[in-house]
């Protein structure tokens, strides 16, 4: 064996080598253990195989303390980590920190939702809430609750039909109700139990001839009921003779009185109704007054 004191002497700073022959030779360390590398730069191997000095580039780049930061926008959903079937990222854990892959199960208990909630929603059945919360919801128009005391500011009601409501005041086209200015536009009636019409027929009816002292008149739109207060005007088919009565829509016979002066309601005199004549008769929970 050959030790190292055999080997010749080699130059200061020199490392023992074989060049591309095998044949041992000395060569300088410092193209070994050079320290010279521009700042920020990395050593990456060339084409032959040398170590090079090059900047990175592209979507990362790195500072002379080896921080490396990534260009923003720069990481596209493929070069994500997988993510299971039905699953979304965002932070359940309280406190800042790293995303967390949630399932959808998990997200609809975060938000408090229940049932299937599977597509659009078509209908109101089962959401619960006061009007107010419906109306602040809304973005174009309010709910109208006719189970309750609404007021409706500059709302147009096409062909609406309302059904034993009772309408407390208020406007019709800025003209109040129960003004004896009529009301005008589209609104043509208001009805309220068939006792009062706006821009109509007022509660008018045509007795039939040959119905002698029983008259009998129908009324459109047709009242349900007698009640206090109720006014038609009805055009009489024959003159009375005496004692005489009114029909009202089938509703039942009733008798007409009149005052006789002294706040006593008696019996018509013979010819008070003339036919063809026409009369006001108003209801006062008993019998049907002559008024004119």
């Amino acid at each position: 064996n050959v030790t190292l004191a055999k080997l010749v002497n080699g130059g200061n700073n020199q490392v023992l080598t074989t060049d591309g022959a095998g044949n041992p030779q000395y060569e300088d360390k410092s193209n070994f253990t050079s320290s010279a590398l521009t700042s920020t730069h990395i050593y990456v191997g060339d084409a032959t195989g040398v170590a090079a000095d090059v900047a990175m580039s592209g979507d990362a780049t790195m500072a002379n303390d080896g921080t490396l930061t990534i260009a923003n926008n720069a990481v596209t959903l493929a070069k994500m980590d997988d993510m299971a079937t039905s699953s979304l990222i965002y932070r359940k854990t309280a406190g800042i920190g790293a995303p967390e892959v949630q399932t959808l199960a998990t997200l609809k208990t975060d938000l408090g939702l229940t049932g299937t909630n599977s597509g659009d929603q078509t209908s109101i059945v089962g959401i619960t809430g006061t009007l107010t919360q419906f109306n602040t919801a809304l973005t174009d128009e309010d709910f109208v609750s006719l189970g309750g005391t609404e007021t409706l500011t500059n709302k147009t009601l096409t062909s609406p039909t309302i059904n034993t409501a009772t309408i407390a005041g208020g406007t019709i086209n800025n003209t109040p109700i129960g003004s004896t200015t009529a009301s005008t536009g589209a609104f043509t009636t208001l009805s309220a139990s068939g006792t009062t019409t706006l821009n109509g027929a007022f509660n008018y009816g045509v007795d039939a001839t040959s119905g002698n002292d029983a008259y009998a008149i129908t009324l459109s739109p047709a009242p349900t009921a007698y009640v206090a207060g109720m006014m038609v005007i009805f055009k009489a088919g024959d003159s009375n003779v005496g004692a005489c009565t009114i029909n009202v829509n089938g509703l039942g016979v009733t008798n007409i009185k009149r005052d006789d002066n002294s706040g006593v309601l008696v019996d018509l005199a013979d010819d008070t109704i003339d036919a063809n004549g026409i009369y006001i008769l108003v209801y006062d929970s008993a019998q049907f007054v002559l008024i004119q």
